[in-house]
């Protein structure tokens, strides 16, 4: 597990659906099958407090729904990729603020960023392709999960995701 899903808020936005959970800052309650092990070394310090302070702000904003919060919340995930353009979770926590201020399209950039940045990442994939089937690109979104499981027969969450896609 990175130090960026370990220091994920406690308590937040299941994105899309807009309820709150206690849990890692995850989207739709799904849990990364398929992560690449990341060094804490391999990440500056300062991009590290950064997106700590961004997911304390981030959970607050879901906690209180306060568009300052969700302003600070974000800025402090892009200074974070400033200091460090590694940083694929700022944009995934980023993208989930967005959803939760109903910015799909913002929501979609960022996934996509985190998606090219961390493509063998289950949750990133995931929350891609729901977020492209809610803003009604059901083909994209088809596309998007397809792909991923094909290069990981075992991503249960992207496959399962995937089926209520092709539902549609």
């Amino acid at each position: 597990m990175s130090f960026f899903r370990a220091v994920s808020v406690a308590c937040v936005v299941s994105a899309v659906a807009g309820t709150v959970s206690c849990g890692r800052f995850q989207v739709f309650g799904t849990k990364s099958a398929v992560q690449p092990p990341r060094s804490k070394a391999a990440v500056a310090e300062p991009a590290r407090r950064a997106f700590a302070e961004g997911a304390v702000f981030a959970q607050r904003y879901v906690e209180r729904g306060e568009p300052p919060l969700r302003d600070q919340a974000l800025q402090k995930f892009d200074q974070a990729l400033k200091l460090d353009p590694r940083v694929w979770e700022a944009h995934y926590d980023a993208a989930l603020v967005l959803v939760r201020a109903g910015d799909l399209r913002g929501a979609e950039e960022r996934l996509a960023k985190a998606a090219a940045m961390a493509p063998d990442v289950e949750v990133v994939a995931v929350a891609l392709g729901e977020v492209r089937r809610r803003r009604g690109a059901v083909d994209s979104a088809a596309r998007t999960l397809e792909r991923f499981v094909q290069l990981h027969p075992m991503a249960h969450d992207a496959r399962a995701r995937l089926v209520v896609v092709l539902r549609e």
